[in-house]
């Protein structure tokens, strides 16, 4: 249970996991360093899970720009914002796509998630690239 104290601790450390991420971007952008966009993703994982969406979707933005795919996390954005039929084509054609068993994980585990949130779970019908 939170009570007020570790509550605010809590909202303290998003706010300190927002700046250092937010310091990475800086320091890895300029020279770019290959792990920029990844920086990227992560503030924008940050920024969702938090609720600022405008922010996430900017950052999602920057690390595709950078060269960082923002597949789960775009797709679970839209699905936050109620955009569920856009959040199943998105993670389908990324299923479909990944051939590196290393992604697979985040991939599956989204595809639940909004296979669930969109209904899409009544085994008559498949989530595209499952």
């Amino acid at each position: 249970m939170f009570t007020g104290r570790s509550c605010s601790r809590s909202i303290s450390r998003w706010s300190e996991a927002i700046t250092t991420a937010g310091a990475a971007c800086r320091y890895l952008a300029d020279p770019p360093h290959p792990a920029v966009g990844l920086a990227y993703y992560q503030q924008g994982e940050l920024h969702r899970l938090r609720g600022d969406l405008d922010h996430a979707e900017a950052d999602y933005r920057q690390a595709s720009r950078y060269g960082h795919d923002p597949v789960p996390g775009i797709a679970l954005l839209e699905l936050t914002r109620g955009q569920a039929p856009s959040a199943v084509v998105t993670i389908g054609r990324a299923l479909q796509e990944y051939r590196k068993p290393l992604e697979r994980p985040a991939l599956l585990a989204a595809a639940v998630e909004i296979r669930r949130a969109a209904e899409i779970w009544t085994g008559r019908e498949r989530l595209p690239g499952s």
